[in-house]
């Protein structure tokens, strides 16, 4: 990509989009003219790929270009603390004026006491529900369009900045983060007209739950007996919030155009991780199905091909070096991707995935490889799915292949060494739960374990003070070593 100066970089982005999610790329219920309009302007990524199936780890990753372990982000009670080392960072030192609008989740303090707590104690080996795990809001009164008001309120601002821009001659980069289509799921009834209910389908049932599955499914308190009416509407109501954020990305590109930037605007969008939907019997996201770690990926703009589907494999690590090369950077020889705008990207290249947060029991890993994924759950039996011949992921046939399960998961380790990445964010998570306890108080400490997991008992309430080893005498040395 050439240019005389420079292009803007208009970041768009979303929170818990499954990729597939869009009219381009096939969705049979979708409702996203703005998104289809961007597509056909510029290049779709059809397989791309979260680093991280969770809020915080994803957007480090993204932003840094370097997996999870390396920058020890391993789940949402982690994160970062300032802007060092990160694309905007090398953007703002090239002279681009940085502005950042609406939702940018990848900082330490934005998330609350439960979720630390619901990582922390992961490894312990106890299936742990947090209270109010609301699955599907109902519509309430009839808000018209801006149903999601903080996200209309970022659209607002983020249109009002694009207009202070026109004329000005220092390139821009701006990111603008939209919270939608985050659950709980509930929408309205202007979007939820938008999506016609015979086009919704039901996911098919998998064939057997995993361990690792099951013990996510309690964690995040989803019946395990849900009507199809009841999966039917979420899926609905999914549709018509990704059809509200796209309404609001049609307002700023149209914005982007009367301002007269579009000519020299790189224009991106993506999202953190996707959304089960109910699929696998699964609401949120946290897993390595393709619901939950597939993105959308679109690149607009001056010099990229118009009307491009590309279908090898991509990831959101690829972000940091495609927009340095844009921006005319030196390469970052220590970043984790690749320029995707670069032909010498091989398409057949291993994507990796990641995830050590809250309601899982342990460290998983994706590979996938052509049409095969693994899967890889540390100290638990692995799945294997051939994608082009079961899309679902209902035929685990990590048994029936048992090589090739085998050849994948060596493949895995001379990539990563998964079994100390796991070894380390588990570590992180009893020292901190520990700390946590001793810091405050073996009564004030089960008050709390109480009220964020109701339904915990005294014996699991003793077995997470065994497992973080948090008796008298160590927590009273513990205490002066820390404040003497």
């Amino acid at each position: 990509m050439t240019s005389s100066s420079p292009p803007n970089i208009l970041l768009l982005h979303c929170d818990s989009m499954d990729g597939r999610a869009m009219g381009c790329a096939g969705h049979p219920a979708a409702f996203t003219p703005n998104l289809d309009r961007l597509a056909a302007q510029g290049t779709r990524f059809h397989t791309a790929y979260c680093p991280s199936p969770v809020c915080v780890p994803s957007r480090v990753a993204t932003w840094s270009g370097r997996h999870s372990h390396r920058t020890r982000t391993w789940g949402n009670a982690c994160g970062q603390v300032d802007d060092a080392g990160t694309i905007v960072t090398a953007l703002a030192e090239a002279g681009y004026d940085t502005t950042r609008i609406g939702r940018d989740d990848r900082y330490a303090d934005g998330h609350s006491l439960g979720i630390r707590l619901a990582q922390w104690t992961r490894s312990s080996g106890l299936a742990l529900t947090r209270g109010n795990q609301t699955l599907l809001h109902a519509p309430g009164t009839d808000q018209g369009e801006r149903v999601h008001g903080r996200d209309w309120n970022t659209t607002d601002q983020a249109m009002a900045w694009l207009q202070t821009r026109a004329g000005n001659a220092q390139p821009f980069f701006c990111s603008v983060g939209f919270s939608a289509p985050h659950p709980p799921y509930g929408s309205g009834p202007y979007w939820l007209d938008h999506i016609d209910p015979a086009a919704i389908t039901l996911p098919p049932t998998d064939r057997e739950e995993h361990p690792a599955m099951r013990f996510m499914r309690i964690t995040k308190g989803v019946p395990e007996d849900l009507d199809a009416d009841t999966i039917r509407a979420v899926r609905r109501t999914y549709c018509a919030m990704v059809a509200e954020v796209d309404a609001q990305i049609g307002r700023i590109l149209d914005r982007l155009a009367a301002s007269g930037l579009a000519d020299n605007t790189l224009v991106v969008f993506f999202s953190d991780h996707g959304d089960m939907q109910m699929e696998h019997g699964q609401s949120r996201k946290c897993s390595h199905f393709e619901s939950s770690v597939r993105v959308p990926l679109i690149f607009a703009g001056p010099g990229i091909p118009a009307g491009v589907t590309h279908e090898g494999p991509a990831s959101l690590l690829d972000l940091v070096p495609t927009l340095r090369a844009v921006a005319g950077l030196p390469d970052d020889t220590e970043a984790d991707g690749y320029d995707l705008l670069a032909a010498s990207v091989a398409a057949d290249r291993p994507m990796i995935a990641q995830y050590h947060d809250c309601l899982q029991p342990t460290g998983s890993f994706m590979l996938r490889v052509g049409p095969w994924k693994l899967i890889d759950y540390i100290g638990m039996d692995p799945q294997l799915f051939h994608l082009d011949e079961d899309p679902d992921e209902i035929d685990d046939r990590s048994t029936s292949e048992a090589e090739r399960c085998q050849a994948l998961r060596q493949q895995l380790r001379s990539l990563l060494d998964v079994e100390a990445i796991d070894q380390a964010a588990k570590e992180h998570d009893r020292r901190s739960f520990f700390t946590w306890r001793a810091l405050s108080g073996r009564a004030g400490g089960r008050d709390i374990l109480t009220r964020e997991f109701p339904a915990i008992t005294d014996d699991e309430l003793e077995q997470l003070d065994r497992w973080c080893g948090a008796d008298r005498a160590t927590i009273a040395a513990f205490l002066e070593r820390s404040f003497v």
